[in-house]
Formats: C-alpha cells, sequence, structure tokens
C-alpha cells in the first residue's frame, strides 16, 4: 500500500509547516498549496488521501474548495482549519489580562 499524502492548503507559512511535522510523524506525506490556485493545480496532478483547508485564503474562501473536492474528487476527505486569534480585551478581576490564541477547529467533511 501506497503511503497516504495529504494536500495543506493555507496562506500561513508556519501553519504549513506545523501541519507537515505533524503528518510527518503520522507517516503521511504532505504537499503545500498557499492559496486556492496553487491548491487547484496541486488536486488536478494528483490523488490525495486527505485535504486539511483553511476556511480563508488570499484568493477565495476555503469552504468553495471543499465543494470543489467534494464535487470532482468524491471520496477525498476535507478538514476545515480555521486558526483564531482572540485580540486583548480590558482587564478584569475576573479575566487575566493575557490573551490565548484559540483552539484549531478541525471540521471533517466526511469520514476518514
Amino acid at each position: 500500500m501506497n503511503q497516504p499524502i495529504a494536500l495543506i492548503v493555507d496562506d500561513e507559512p508556519d501553519i504549513r509547516e506545523l501541519l507537515e511535522i505533524t503528518l510527518a510523524r503520522m507517516n503521511i506525506d504532505t504537499v503545500e498549496a498557499e492559496n486556492l490556485a496553487q491548491a487547484r493545480k496541486a488536486l488536478a496532478a494528483q490523488k490525495f488521501h486527505l485535504c486539511l483547508a483553511d476556511m480563508r485564503l488570499p484568493d477565495g474562501d476555503g469552504i468553495e474548495l471543499v465543494r470543489e473536492i467534494h464535487e470532482q474528487y468524491p471520496g477525498t476527505p476535507v478538514a476545515m482549519i480555521r486558526a483564531t486569534w482572540r485580540p486583548p480585551s480590558k482587564c478584569s478581576r475576573q479575566e487575566p489580562s493575557i490573551s490565548y490564541p484559540s483552539r484549531w477547529i478541525f471540521r471533517y467533511c466526511e469520514n476518514w
């Protein structure tokens, strides 16, 4: 059996690198794309076992990519990634003055 390969679509290089490292530890090869255009080109060039896509990309919406994958590459599971950061709020007695990045949100559109 061939080693699984995932397409990582995110405009943030650090996020792509983090996902690549994480998937490599799971013995999953990766191809990276920083926008929808690169993702579409990669999808046309080879079959992927999984796609991790950011919701907001410089040239469009990640949800658009999910629809395209569902229609053109049925059976390819897609996980939407949304990395958000909560800006600092006013200090209060109940809330620390430090803000924390929110959790990664993975939404599986199909079972893998």
